[in-house]
């Protein structure tokens, strides 16, 4: 490369500036997610630790490694990446969490990141789960609304892996089961069940890991032995490899890159008498592409991905010539593409009526169209990697090989699709993490067009070295910045890290009791006695769970302000200024996983009606079970009615 500096300063400079945005914008102008209140040096060092050393370790391995490399290299270095990636992801998780093992598991178990687990350990019978499986959508959590039953299917093998080995599943279960209790059900399963929690976490994780060993396969096929151990090995520096534990998004480029490789392999001998394997290779990237519509929808694109890719390899190799064989590929693509849901067809399953729920549920997110086009694009950059993303775009203007540039038509051109694509307003850009292994792959080859090896130095791969010196300075950099700045992996705390609430000597002390023993307590509460119409406020509660044993269901908590009692009425009463109600801690600790006697302290966030009158106000406070919308029964109160309580206190609003 001529001019390796400015390639740097290319790479360089949104780069840093994004970084700059992490730490100096408190607007979040340039980030979708939630910001932690300030970067935690202690927590995080680990992490930066990691990524530079790892870093070290890359460019060491990669400038000494000779043009071809043994077997036993390309084994070390393809488990190093595996065992890398496992340690980086827990620095990863550290940031945010003490315990990142515990953490994992914890958000496996938490219905709000994700349900799939909730859905299929509960799965007995394979032919009625989905003979119901449309019907049943949206009684499911909010993600699992969006899905195809794949996802849970996962936690149904783990079970049947479980029932093989019991005394197994009671060891591992035993640790676990305090933290399944972000499930309301959860203290009814057996043992079984509760480990398969764990079987989620594992094949999670080897999903997400397995992508730098697919990647060597396929950057081989398209290149040599070293370039794609170096694709192999730059794959841990993704920032959306390292966020997003237990979530199945991080795994789905596996799809991606295995359906790539196939298309490659389809590229072989079109003689059908030769006894190649090509219409093996077609069927195999179908089911492929089967598996990942299977697991989500929204993997869909991947199928379009290969498409671009080996239209452009077609076009590159033969102009097309050999249309006939091709059509005849395409056919068992196909074929291999429906072969999952088809098998799914004679248990009942509906495949229609599953779609239908999901873009009702996935369209009913209310987000503006054009704004999302260029904020879905700048969403996945960001996590994939601001350096990999404009090093594939410096390489467009570069000499390169048939294969980068089918490649970066293939990424490239599906993400501007996919952004101008109205169902995609609805979601945010990380859940196409499917993307990520894409410019790692441009990145690879670009850098490998004249880097020495420790066979053949050469002026012009020192240029080259220059430029991925700077490449994994700048991941280091986003990756410890975005990680440290934003709040991916705190969803639920484990309850046996919740130490006992203070209570202050300025509360409201009540004697409020709710459940027929009066077994969850209201010590008392904090609330802002004087309001305007449209202030936001906090009201804060002060419980205690006065039982021996846990609570076995799950409730949210409701705060109502109305005139009086009889203004209870019915959701749309217009006479309330306030309705909220969540799970207490903000939705992070669960009824189910308080301690016996342990005291919570729960704020919940309200907003006055704009319209509201002035005047006197009462604050109404009932507590209802989680799924059934059932209301608790009030135990002990001075005034109740329909099961809520008037708390001690007029809340006024004035002009």
């Amino acid at each position: 490369m001529k001019h390796p500096r400015l390639t740097s300063f290319l790479i360089a400079l949104p780069t840093l500036l994004y970084i700059g945005a992490l730490f100096l914008d408190p607007g979040r102008s340039l980030v979708l997610w939630e910001r932690t209140p300030q970067f935690d040096w202690a927590n995080t060092w680990p992490l930066i630790l990691g990524l530079g050393a790892y870093s070290l370790l890359v460019h060491q391995i990669f400038v000494r490694l000779p043009e071809s490399p043994s077997r036993p290299q390309i084994i070390v270095i393809l488990f190093g990446t595996l065992i890398a990636g496992l340690l980086l992801q827990t620095a990863a998780v550290h940031v945010v969490e003490p315990y990142p093992l515990r953490a994992t598991l914890l958000r496996q178990y938490s219905p709000f990141t994700g349900g799939y687990w909730n859905i299929g350990t509960r799965v007995e019978n394979l032919s009625q789960f989905l003979d119901s499986f449309a019907e049943q959508m949206p009684r499911y959590a909010v993600h699992a609304q969006r899905h195809p039953p794949g996802l849970p299917l996962i936690f149904w093998v783990g079970n049947k892996f479980f029932e093989l080995a019991p005394a197994l599943a009671a060891n591992i279960a035993a640790p676990l089961r305090p933290l399944a209790c972000f499930d309301p059900l959860a203290i009814q399963l057996s043992d079984i069940q509760i480990a398969s929690g764990a079987f989620g976490v594992l094949i999670e994780s080897l999903l997400a890991w397995l992508i730098p060993s697919a990647l060597f396969m396929f950057v081989r096929r398209i290149s040599n032995t070293r370039t794609a151990l170096l694709a192999a090995m730059l794959y841990p520096l993704v920032p959306g490899a390292l966020a997003w534990t237990s979530q199945f998004d991080r795994g789905f480029g596996l799809i991606t890159v295995l359906g790539l490789y196939g298309c490659e392999r389809m590229l072989g001998r079109t003689d059908l008498q030769s006894g190649r394997s090509s219409p093996i290779w077609a069927l195999f990237t179908g089911v492929v592409f089967s598996v990942g519509t299977f697991m989500s929808i929204g993997n869909a694109p991947i199928i379009l991905i290969g498409a671009l890719y080996m239209a452009a390899r077609l076009w590159q190799q033969e102009r097309l010539t050999q249309w006939r064989w091709r059509l005849v590929q395409a056919v068992l693509v196909l074929i291999g593409v429906a072969s999952l849901w088809l098998l799914s067809l004679p248990t009942g399953f509906d495949p229609l009526g599953m779609y239908r729920v999901i873009m009702q549920t996935h369209l009913d997110l209310d987000r503006p169209f054009w704004p999302f086009v260029v904020w879905h694009a700048w969403d996945i950059i960001t996590f994939i990697g601001i350096p990999f993303v404009m090093l594939a775009l410096v390489a467009i203007k570069q000499p390169k090989s048939p294969a980068q540039s089918a490649v970066l038509m293939s990424c490239f051109g599906t993400l501007l699709i996919l952004c101008l694509a109205h169902v995609a307003r609805g979601e945010t850009g990380r859940v196409w993490m499917f993307f990520a292994p894409l410019p790692v792959v441009v990145a690879a080859l670009y850098l490998c067009r004249g880097v020495p090896s420790s066979d053949r130095p050469s002026s012009a791969g020192h240029s080259r070295q220059f430029t991925l010196i700077t490449l994994l300075a700048l991941l280091v950099l986003q990756g410890s910045a975005q990680m440290g700045w934003l709040r991916f992996i705190g969803y639920g705390v484990d309850s046996a890290t919740v130490v006992d609430a203070v209570v202050p000597t300025s509360i409201t002390a009540t004697n409020i009791r709710y459940g027929r023993d009066g077994q969850i307590a209201l010590l008392g509460f904090e609330a802002q006695p004087s309001l305007k119409p449209g202030d936001y406020s906090d009201i804060t509660l002060y419980w205690q769970l006065d039982s021996a044993q846990p609570l076995t269901r799950s409730y949210k908590i409701f705060v109502h302000y109305a005139p009086t009692l009889d203004d209870l009425g019915n959701l749309n009463n217009t006479k309330r200024i306030v309705n909220q109600d969540g799970i207490p801690m903000n939705w992070n600790l669960p009824t189910t996983c308080w301690r016996p006697g342990q005291i919570v302290r729960d704020q919940h966030g309200i907003r006055i009606d704009p319209s509201a009158q002035p005047g006197d106000y009462l604050a109404l406070l009932g507590l209802y079970e989680e799924t059934s919308g059932e209301r608790e029964f009030v135990h002990t109160a001075q005034q109740a009615k329909d099961f809520a309580v008037a708390l001690p206190i007029k809340i006024r609003i004035t002009k």
